[in-house]
Protein backbone atom coordinates (compact mmCIF):
# COMPACT_ATOMS: atom_id res chain seq x y z
CA UNK A 1 0.00 0.00 0.00
CA UNK A 2 2.96 2.27 0.95
CA UNK A 3 6.08 2.25 -1.72
CA UNK A 4 8.72 4.38 -1.46
CA UNK A 5 10.14 7.26 -3.95
CA UNK A 6 11.56 6.05 -6.91
CA UNK A 7 15.20 5.56 -7.37
CA UNK A 8 17.31 6.77 -10.48
CA UNK A 9 19.55 3.38 -11.72
CA UNK A 10 20.62 4.92 -14.85
CA UNK A 11 20.64 7.91 -16.50
CA UNK A 12 20.67 8.74 -20.57
CA UNK A 13 23.29 10.68 -21.70
CA UNK A 14 21.92 11.24 -25.08
CA UNK A 15 24.41 13.73 -26.85
CA UNK A 16 27.80 12.12 -24.95
CA UNK A 17 27.18 8.74 -26.03
CA UNK A 18 23.90 8.02 -28.08
CA UNK A 19 23.00 5.06 -25.40
CA UNK A 20 19.28 4.79 -23.82
CA UNK A 21 17.74 2.02 -21.51
CA UNK A 22 15.47 0.38 -23.65
CA UNK A 23 14.15 -2.68 -22.21
CA UNK A 24 14.61 -6.62 -21.14
CA UNK A 25 14.59 -5.23 -17.31
CA UNK A 26 15.11 -8.51 -14.57
CA UNK A 27 15.50 -7.93 -10.52
CA UNK A 28 16.21 -9.80 -7.87
CA UNK A 29 17.06 -9.64 -4.34
CA UNK A 30 20.07 -10.80 -2.36
CA UNK A 31 19.06 -10.97 1.27
CA UNK A 32 17.29 -7.23 1.03
CA UNK A 33 19.30 -5.63 -1.32
CA UNK A 34 17.64 -5.17 -5.12
CA UNK A 35 19.70 -6.21 -7.90
CA UNK A 36 18.68 -4.89 -11.22
CA UNK A 37 19.97 -5.31 -15.34
CA UNK A 38 18.84 -3.98 -18.19
CA UNK A 39 19.56 -3.81 -21.62
CA UNK A 40 21.29 -0.34 -23.16
CA UNK A 41 20.73 0.51 -27.36
CA UNK A 42 21.78 3.36 -29.38
CA UNK A 43 19.04 5.84 -29.54
CA UNK A 44 18.98 9.13 -30.92
CA UNK A 45 15.60 10.43 -29.14
CA UNK A 46 13.39 9.47 -32.01
CA UNK A 47 14.59 6.05 -33.15
CA UNK A 48 15.78 2.86 -31.85
CA UNK A 49 19.27 1.68 -34.21
CA UNK A 50 18.42 -2.69 -33.83
CA UNK A 51 21.20 -3.23 -35.92
CA UNK A 52 24.04 -0.83 -33.76
CA UNK A 53 25.77 -2.37 -30.84
CA UNK A 54 23.82 -2.55 -27.40
CA UNK A 55 25.05 -3.88 -23.93
CA UNK A 56 23.56 -5.26 -21.06
CA UNK A 57 24.16 -3.26 -17.84
CA UNK A 58 24.07 -4.38 -13.97
CA UNK A 59 23.07 -2.02 -11.03
CA UNK A 60 23.28 -2.28 -7.44
CA UNK A 61 23.32 0.00 -4.70
CA UNK A 62 26.59 -0.96 -2.73
CA UNK A 63 28.57 -1.84 -6.73
CA UNK A 64 30.88 0.64 -8.75
CA UNK A 65 29.54 3.36 -6.04
CA UNK A 66 26.10 2.99 -6.90
CA UNK A 67 26.43 3.82 -10.74
CA UNK A 68 24.99 1.09 -13.27
CA UNK A 69 27.99 -0.52 -15.30
CA UNK A 70 28.23 -2.78 -18.57
CA UNK A 71 28.47 -6.25 -17.86
CA UNK A 72 28.35 -7.41 -21.41
CA UNK A 73 29.09 -6.07 -24.36
CA UNK A 74 30.94 -6.36 -27.92
CA UNK A 75 34.22 -6.87 -25.60
CA UNK A 76 33.06 -9.74 -24.61
CA UNK A 77 30.34 -11.51 -26.80
CA UNK A 78 30.68 -11.41 -30.36
CA UNK A 79 29.24 -8.78 -32.27
CA UNK A 80 25.96 -9.47 -34.80
CA UNK A 81 23.97 -6.95 -36.25
CA UNK A 82 20.14 -7.49 -35.74
CA UNK A 83 19.44 -7.70 -39.35
CA UNK A 84 15.79 -8.34 -41.33
CA UNK A 85 12.95 -5.88 -42.38
CA UNK A 86 12.42 -2.67 -40.81
CA UNK A 87 9.12 -4.22 -39.33
CA UNK A 88 10.69 -7.70 -38.08
CA UNK A 89 13.45 -6.87 -35.45
CA UNK A 90 10.67 -7.47 -33.18
CA UNK A 91 12.00 -4.83 -30.51
CA UNK A 92 15.51 -6.75 -30.54
CA UNK A 93 18.74 -5.44 -30.31
CA UNK A 94 21.99 -7.52 -31.09
CA UNK A 95 22.40 -8.26 -27.23
CA UNK A 96 19.03 -7.74 -25.14
CA UNK A 97 16.45 -9.29 -22.75
CA UNK A 98 19.11 -10.21 -20.25
CA UNK A 99 17.55 -12.34 -16.93
CA UNK A 100 18.79 -12.51 -13.71
CA UNK A 101 18.29 -15.80 -11.23
CA UNK A 102 20.46 -16.41 -8.04
CA UNK A 103 20.85 -19.58 -5.78
CA UNK A 104 18.94 -20.63 -2.96
CA UNK A 105 21.83 -20.73 -0.87
CA UNK A 106 23.76 -17.35 -0.95
CA UNK A 107 23.10 -14.12 -1.21
CA UNK A 108 26.69 -13.42 -3.02
CA UNK A 109 25.99 -14.87 -6.39
CA UNK A 110 24.06 -14.16 -8.79
CA UNK A 111 23.23 -15.96 -12.56
CA UNK A 112 22.47 -14.09 -15.66
CA UNK A 113 21.53 -15.37 -19.11
CA UNK A 114 20.88 -12.80 -22.25
CA UNK A 115 19.81 -13.39 -26.14
CA UNK A 116 22.08 -12.46 -28.46
CA UNK A 117 22.28 -12.36 -32.49
CA UNK A 118 24.50 -15.10 -34.71
CA UNK A 119 26.21 -14.57 -37.61
CA UNK A 120 23.16 -16.76 -39.24
CA UNK A 121 20.72 -15.06 -41.22
CA UNK A 122 17.79 -16.72 -43.26
CA UNK A 123 16.98 -16.08 -46.58
CA UNK A 124 15.13 -12.94 -45.87
CA UNK A 125 17.98 -11.67 -44.27
CA UNK A 126 16.36 -11.94 -40.76
CA UNK A 127 19.50 -13.10 -37.70
CA UNK A 128 19.24 -16.16 -35.76
CA UNK A 129 19.36 -15.69 -32.04
CA UNK A 130 21.13 -17.76 -29.36
CA UNK A 131 21.09 -17.52 -25.54
CA UNK A 132 24.51 -16.57 -23.62
CA UNK A 133 25.19 -17.09 -19.80
CA UNK A 134 27.18 -15.72 -17.11
CA UNK A 135 27.73 -15.52 -13.26
CA UNK A 136 29.53 -13.85 -10.43
CA UNK A 137 30.65 -14.36 -6.72
CA UNK A 138 31.69 -11.49 -5.62
CA UNK A 139 28.98 -9.40 -5.11
CA UNK A 140 29.06 -7.85 -8.74
CA UNK A 141 32.34 -6.18 -8.91
CA UNK A 142 33.62 -9.32 -11.33
CA UNK A 143 31.89 -11.38 -13.68
CA UNK A 144 32.73 -14.58 -16.06
CA UNK A 145 33.23 -14.34 -19.21
CA UNK A 146 29.40 -15.00 -21.44
CA UNK A 147 29.22 -17.98 -22.47
CA UNK A 148 27.04 -19.40 -25.79
CA UNK A 149 24.69 -22.11 -24.02
CA UNK A 150 21.98 -22.77 -26.87
CA UNK A 151 23.54 -25.69 -29.33
CA UNK A 152 24.69 -24.33 -32.97
CA UNK A 153 23.84 -27.57 -34.47
CA UNK A 154 20.59 -28.16 -35.44
CA UNK A 155 20.11 -24.09 -36.40
CA UNK A 156 17.14 -22.64 -34.45
CA UNK A 157 16.45 -19.77 -33.60
CA UNK A 158 16.51 -19.08 -29.59
CA UNK A 159 14.21 -16.03 -28.03
CA UNK A 160 12.88 -14.87 -25.10
CA UNK A 161 15.27 -16.67 -22.39
CA UNK A 162 13.58 -16.77 -18.88
CA UNK A 163 15.28 -18.33 -15.68
CA UNK A 164 14.12 -19.21 -12.29
CA UNK A 165 14.50 -16.70 -9.47
CA UNK A 166 16.06 -18.43 -7.17
CA UNK A 167 18.05 -21.69 -8.12
CA UNK A 168 18.77 -24.92 -5.55
CA UNK A 169 21.98 -26.88 -5.37
CA UNK A 170 22.60 -30.18 -7.28
CA UNK A 171 24.72 -33.18 -6.04
CA UNK A 172 28.19 -32.17 -6.68
CA UNK A 173 28.93 -29.82 -3.80
CA UNK A 174 28.83 -25.91 -4.05
CA UNK A 175 27.28 -26.27 -7.88
CA UNK A 176 23.54 -25.36 -8.83
CA UNK A 177 20.73 -26.46 -11.54
CA UNK A 178 20.21 -23.49 -13.26
CA UNK A 179 16.23 -23.33 -14.28
CA UNK A 180 15.54 -21.67 -17.62
CA UNK A 181 12.87 -21.52 -20.19
CA UNK A 182 13.75 -20.40 -24.00
CA UNK A 183 11.35 -20.17 -27.26
CA UNK A 184 13.38 -22.04 -30.56
CA UNK A 185 11.70 -21.86 -33.64
CA UNK A 186 13.27 -23.21 -37.39
CA UNK A 187 12.76 -19.49 -38.87
CA UNK A 188 14.70 -16.71 -37.74
CA UNK A 189 12.70 -13.54 -36.39
CA UNK A 190 10.31 -12.55 -34.01
CA UNK A 191 8.15 -11.79 -36.94
CA UNK A 192 9.01 -12.79 -40.35
CA UNK A 193 6.41 -12.28 -43.32
CA UNK A 194 8.52 -13.58 -45.71
CA UNK A 195 8.44 -17.09 -44.23
CA UNK A 196 5.88 -19.64 -43.58
CA UNK A 197 3.96 -20.08 -40.86
CA UNK A 198 5.80 -22.67 -38.08
CA UNK A 199 5.56 -24.05 -35.21
CA UNK A 200 7.45 -22.07 -31.87
CA UNK A 201 8.69 -24.36 -29.22
CA UNK A 202 9.22 -23.56 -25.74
CA UNK A 203 12.30 -25.66 -23.99
CA UNK A 204 13.08 -26.49 -20.90
CA UNK A 205 16.74 -25.49 -20.09
CA UNK A 206 18.92 -26.83 -17.55
CA UNK A 207 22.33 -25.95 -16.90
CA UNK A 208 24.76 -27.66 -14.17
CA UNK A 209 27.20 -24.99 -13.05
CA UNK A 210 29.81 -24.84 -10.58
CA UNK A 211 32.96 -22.71 -9.88
CA UNK A 212 35.30 -22.67 -7.15
CA UNK A 213 38.65 -20.89 -6.18
CA UNK A 214 41.98 -23.02 -6.97
CA UNK A 215 45.65 -21.48 -6.94
CA UNK A 216 44.38 -18.62 -6.61
CA UNK A 217 42.48 -19.13 -10.69
CA UNK A 218 38.23 -19.46 -10.69
CA UNK A 219 37.85 -22.57 -12.38
CA UNK A 220 34.42 -23.10 -13.96
CA UNK A 221 32.46 -26.11 -14.97
CA UNK A 222 29.10 -26.35 -16.62
CA UNK A 223 26.70 -28.68 -18.31
CA UNK A 224 23.59 -27.84 -20.19
CA UNK A 225 21.02 -30.18 -20.79
CA UNK A 226 18.71 -28.39 -23.31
Amino acid sequence: MTWTVPVKIYDANLPGDTLSAFGGISMVYLADVPCVTFEVSVYDGVKLYPRSRSYIYFWKRDVNYGLARKIAGPDNVPFYPNTGPEESYGGYTPLCRPVLGKPSNSNSIHFLAMNAATSRTASDSNVYYATYFMSYSDYGDNWTTPERITPQTPLKDYRYVSMSPVNALNNWGNCWIVQMTVQSHDYAGTFAPNQPPGPSDINSMRLNFCFWTSDSERVKIRKVFL
